[in-house]
């Protein structure tokens, strides 16, 4: 990333213009799958627990605090009181006991992983309780994205993976306003955000097809931060006057998927048959 030193009027509204090269699949938390994607529903969406910068441990988030069963299956968890969706409305548990329910029962793509074996009860506003079927190694942790039940209550099953997500309802610093599908999205400030209004009032993403014009834009002046910058301008861009770099290592995988398309319904015919299955497994055995 690096990022241009600007100056702002303190009475004009905070605006930081990001670039990126990346195109934002979906905002629909149940669907979407880019790191664009990600990136929104982690300013859009707060989460029943966080994850500390240093080495990752568990840290409180919508929850202050939890404990557990002896026998590791039961999580009881305490919310912070007061909280607020952006739109005003009441915050609980009966929140997050709604999204993992039902991200179970309907195998949402982005929570399935993590709910699948778990049963969640409200007891009251401030307490959630989550019941393992299975010794869960991940819990307390729990990092999928909380969706408001009044809102989402009201689209069915068959429409949820359609949903644009445009509601602008979230619990996140930020959150979503207006989406140009391949332009740019544009996010505002939450000021219900339960560790309080950010300072900047809004952030608007803008698409890039070329990284070297994302570069161009961010030079002229019309970026505030750029993300994925090329290494060849990034070198360059590390000795330029006001503009700052911060070089890092995105975590990733390679892998080879094999029918793939089985999780969305539509297996390759050929894939079913077993003995294809068996003769891949031996052509690719390693040793």
């Amino acid at each position: 990333m690096v990022a241009a030193a600007t100056a702002a009027d303190g009475d004009d509204k905070v605006v930081l213009t990001v670039g990126n090269v990346g195109k934002l699949d979906s905002p629909n938390v149940t669907v979407g799958y880019t790191v664009e994607a990600y990136e929104l529903w982690n300013l859009h969406y707060a989460t029943l627990t966080d994850k500390a910068a240093d080495d990752f441990a568990t840290i409180p988030g919508l929850a202050e605090s939890w404990e557990s069963s002896d026998d590791g299956l039961t999580w009881t968890y305490t919310l912070r009181e007061g909280m607020k969706w952006s739109d005003g409305e009441p915050l609980t548990a009966e929140d997050v006991a709604y999204t993992v329910n039902r991200a179970r029962d309907e195998e949402w793509l982005n929570h399935s992983s993590t709910v699948e074996n778990l049963t969640a009860e409200a007891v009251d506003d401030t307490t959630l309780v989550l019941t393992s079927k299975v010794p869960d190694p991940k819990l307390p942790a729990m990092d999928v994205y909380i969706v408001p039940k009044h809102v989402y209550e009201d689209i069915s099953a068959d429409e949820i993976t359609k949903y644009p997500a445009l509601d602008g309802v979230g619990s996140g610093p930020f959150t979503l306003v207006e989406n140009k599908a391949g332009q740019f999205w544009r996010m505002v400030a939450n000021d219900n955000y339960w560790q309080g209004r950010p300072a900047i009032d809004e952030i608007v993403f803008r698409v890039f097809s070329n990284a070297d014009a994302m570069v161009a834009a961010l030079e002229k002046g019309e970026l505030d931060a750029a993300m994925a910058v090329p290494g060849s301008s990034f070198e360059r861009l590390s000795s330029t006057d006001g503009i700052v770099t911060v070089e890092g290592q995105q975590g990733g995988f390679d892998e080879i998927a094999l029918n793939a398309g089985a999780g969305f319904g539509k297996p390759h015919p050929s894939l079913l048959d077993v003995r294809v299955r068996q003769a891949i497994a031996h052509a690719t055995r390693s040793g």
